[in-house]
């Protein structure tokens, strides 16, 4: 199939056709019947490869895509912190454990008294 080459007039007013529709929230099918009204003649799925370029080089200061995954933090030393803070809450705990212990036998003696 030849390939259809248009001037620069005739693809402007088939661009601007295209996105007159799909501005007016227009469906690609109706975007397509206002191309062809404008000059176009081949398919749909031409004409929207044609508005995506066209579009994308407009914007061509964007980046085509998204930044990707990032990248996986690691903490240096983050195990001997955590057991840094492991080794004092358990020292807190055992300290308030025997000293309620104290405090238990020593109610126990002044009673065995």
């Amino acid at each position: 199939m030849a390939r259809n080459v248009y001037d620069s007039e005739t693809k402007s007013a088939i661009l601007n056709a295209v996105n007159e529709a799909r501005s007016a929230k227009k469906k690609w099918p109706e975007a397509h019947k206002a191309a062809k009204e404008a000059g176009y003649k081949g398919g749909l799925p031409s004409l929207m490869i044609m508005y995506r370029k066209a579009r994308s080089a407009r914007r061509g200061d964007r980046p085509a895509r998204g930044p990707g995954r990032p990248r996986k933090v690691t903490v240096a030393n983050s195990y001997g912190m955590s057991a840094e803070i492991e080794r004092i809450v358990s020292d807190a705990v055992q300290a308030r454990v025997n000293s309620a212990l104290d405090a238990a036998i020593a109610e126990l003696e002044k009673m065995k008294m």
